[in-house]
Protein backbone atom coordinates (compact mmCIF):
# COMPACT_ATOMS: atom_id res chain seq x y z
CA UNK A 1 0.00 0.00 0.00
CA UNK A 2 1.23 3.29 -0.60
CA UNK A 3 1.44 6.41 1.59
CA UNK A 4 0.39 9.39 0.69
CA UNK A 5 2.99 12.22 0.67
CA UNK A 6 2.42 15.20 2.97
CA UNK A 7 2.44 18.68 1.26
CA UNK A 8 4.96 21.25 2.40
CA UNK A 9 4.02 24.64 2.11
CA UNK A 10 6.76 27.02 2.66
CA UNK A 11 5.56 30.85 3.62
CA UNK A 12 8.08 33.15 3.08
CA UNK A 13 7.14 36.83 5.24
CA UNK A 14 7.89 39.08 7.64
CA UNK A 15 4.63 39.55 9.03
CA UNK A 16 4.21 37.36 12.21
CA UNK A 17 0.25 37.71 11.71
CA UNK A 18 0.68 35.88 8.33
CA UNK A 19 2.68 33.20 9.65
CA UNK A 20 0.24 32.51 12.42
CA UNK A 21 -2.56 32.68 10.08
CA UNK A 22 -1.53 29.95 7.68
CA UNK A 23 -0.51 28.25 10.62
CA UNK A 24 -4.00 28.42 12.28
CA UNK A 25 -6.25 28.07 9.08
CA UNK A 26 -4.11 26.59 6.44
CA UNK A 27 -2.29 23.55 8.17
CA UNK A 28 -5.25 21.22 7.04
CA UNK A 29 -3.48 20.98 4.01
CA UNK A 30 -0.03 19.99 5.02
CA UNK A 31 3.00 21.38 7.01
CA UNK A 32 3.39 24.97 7.23
CA UNK A 33 7.08 26.00 7.11
CA UNK A 34 7.56 29.84 7.63
CA UNK A 35 10.97 31.81 6.89
CA UNK A 36 11.41 35.30 6.37
CA UNK A 37 14.62 35.51 4.40
CA UNK A 38 15.81 34.26 0.69
CA UNK A 39 18.86 32.12 2.35
CA UNK A 40 15.78 30.39 4.64
CA UNK A 41 13.82 29.63 1.76
CA UNK A 42 16.30 28.08 0.02
CA UNK A 43 17.73 26.37 3.00
CA UNK A 44 14.17 24.93 3.62
CA UNK A 45 13.40 23.80 0.17
CA UNK A 46 17.08 21.61 0.38
CA UNK A 47 16.71 19.91 3.64
CA UNK A 48 12.82 19.03 2.81
CA UNK A 49 12.98 18.54 -1.46
CA UNK A 50 9.37 17.88 -1.54
CA UNK A 51 7.93 21.39 -1.63
CA UNK A 52 3.74 21.50 -2.93
CA UNK A 53 3.91 25.29 -2.89
CA UNK A 54 6.08 28.74 -1.81
CA UNK A 55 3.65 31.51 -0.43
CA UNK A 56 5.69 34.92 -0.84
CA UNK A 57 4.33 37.87 0.94
CA UNK A 58 5.07 41.02 -0.33
CA UNK A 59 7.22 41.80 2.61
CA UNK A 60 10.23 39.49 2.59
CA UNK A 61 13.24 40.62 4.69
CA UNK A 62 15.67 42.52 2.47
CA UNK A 63 13.35 41.69 -0.78
CA UNK A 64 10.31 42.43 -2.12
CA UNK A 65 8.09 38.91 -2.92
CA UNK A 66 8.24 39.92 -6.23
CA UNK A 67 12.03 39.89 -6.36
CA UNK A 68 11.83 36.63 -4.41
CA UNK A 69 9.76 34.86 -6.70
CA UNK A 70 11.36 36.36 -10.28
CA UNK A 71 14.71 34.72 -8.26
CA UNK A 72 13.35 31.57 -7.71
CA UNK A 73 11.75 31.31 -11.12
CA UNK A 74 15.29 32.21 -11.93
CA UNK A 75 16.80 28.90 -10.55
CA UNK A 76 16.42 25.74 -12.35
CA UNK A 77 15.81 23.24 -9.42
CA UNK A 78 13.28 25.80 -8.23
CA UNK A 79 11.20 27.07 -11.34
CA UNK A 80 8.70 24.22 -11.46
CA UNK A 81 7.99 24.72 -7.93
CA UNK A 82 4.54 26.53 -7.65
CA UNK A 83 4.16 30.00 -6.13
CA UNK A 84 1.66 32.75 -4.76
CA UNK A 85 2.49 36.10 -4.00
CA UNK A 86 -0.04 37.80 -1.54
CA UNK A 87 0.04 41.85 -1.94
CA UNK A 88 -1.67 44.54 -0.02
CA UNK A 89 -3.09 45.83 -2.69
CA UNK A 90 -4.46 44.90 -5.95
CA UNK A 91 -2.71 47.76 -7.92
CA UNK A 92 0.48 46.37 -7.50
CA UNK A 93 -0.98 42.52 -9.52
CA UNK A 94 0.47 43.52 -13.32
CA UNK A 95 4.02 44.19 -11.78
CA UNK A 96 3.85 41.61 -9.75
CA UNK A 97 2.24 39.29 -12.16
CA UNK A 98 5.34 39.84 -14.58
CA UNK A 99 7.88 38.24 -11.85
CA UNK A 100 6.60 34.72 -12.98
CA UNK A 101 4.07 33.62 -9.66
CA UNK A 102 1.86 31.15 -10.49
CA UNK A 103 -0.98 32.87 -8.51
CA UNK A 104 -1.44 36.01 -7.25
CA UNK A 105 -3.73 37.11 -4.00
CA UNK A 106 -4.93 40.17 -2.29
CA UNK A 107 -3.97 39.80 1.38
CA UNK A 108 -5.48 39.71 3.81
CA UNK A 109 -7.96 37.62 2.51
CA UNK A 110 -10.09 35.01 3.68
CA UNK A 111 -9.29 31.50 4.56
CA UNK A 112 -11.69 29.75 2.17
CA UNK A 113 -10.34 31.81 -0.81
CA UNK A 114 -6.95 31.45 0.34
CA UNK A 115 -7.37 27.67 0.62
CA UNK A 116 -9.21 26.87 -2.65
CA UNK A 117 -6.45 28.62 -4.20
CA UNK A 118 -3.74 26.87 -2.54
CA UNK A 119 -5.55 23.49 -3.47
CA UNK A 120 -6.11 24.42 -7.17
CA UNK A 121 -2.34 25.17 -7.55
CA UNK A 122 -1.53 21.61 -5.86
CA UNK A 123 -4.05 20.07 -8.03
CA UNK A 124 -2.84 21.62 -11.25
CA UNK A 125 0.45 20.54 -10.63
CA UNK A 126 -0.47 17.19 -10.16
CA UNK A 127 1.93 16.22 -7.98
CA UNK A 128 4.37 17.41 -5.33
CA UNK A 129 7.84 19.01 -7.49
CA UNK A 130 10.91 17.42 -6.34
CA UNK A 131 13.47 19.86 -6.27
CA UNK A 132 16.80 18.72 -7.18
Amino acid sequence: MSQLKQNNIIVASNRKTTNDFFKKYIAQLGKIICVSTIESVIGKIYENRDISVIIVDEEVSLSSGASLVSFLKSVPPFRNIPMILLSSTDGKKQHDNDCGADSYLVWPCSNEKLSAEISNIMMCEDAVITAK
